[in-house]
């Protein structure tokens, strides 16, 4: 008897798993991913005529924080928050601070506001996000919008 009560919340669990991991995995955004942010030429950050794209790093753990990095000379590394806003969507709102890149000192914060929409199968996302670029007072110096592309990054 007691081997088929086991077999039984065995084969629950393993057939709950599987009918929760592909199909509902994309409502789920906490995991690491690599990310590829695009701002489009010709706005203040990006004077060229091409697009600036860059890398970067996030991080989204299960209590709702998210914690984001990129190779930019004069941002450290930005701390925020996330939240599910409907099936597979998110928000996400990180703050970064500047520095000046020749004295290190302190130069104001940068924001960025992340709408996301993450695949069904959760292994990428796609969306846009707007920025503000804000001296040590809190005055606006700038602001600009880009779209972002995530993968999720998987053990290999």
């Amino acid at each position: 008897m007691h081997r088929i009560l086991r077999w039984m919340l065995f084969s629950s669990i393993v057939l709950s798993s599987a009918a929760w991991g592909h199909n509902e995995h994309g409502n789920d955004l906490t995991g690491s991913w690599r990310i590829t942010a695009t701002i489009p030429a010709g706005v203040p950050v990006c004077p060229g005529l091409q697009d600036c794209v860059y890398p970067a790093l996030a991080t989204a753990t299960s209590d709702g924080t998210i914690l984001q990095t990129a190779p930019i000379s004069n941002t450290l590394t930005g701390h925020g928050s996330w939240k599910r806003v409907s099936p597979r969507s998110f928000k996400v709102h990180t703050v970064y601070f500047r520095v000046d890149p020749t004295t290190g000192n302190y130069v104001g914060t940068s924001e960025t506001s992340i709408e996301v929409t993450v695949a069904k199968d959760g292994r990428t996302a796609q969306g846009s996000f707007a920025a503000v670029v804000l001296d040590v007072n809190g005055v606006e110096i700038t602001h600009y919008t880009g779209t972002v592309t995530a993968q999720r990054i998987l053990v290999q």
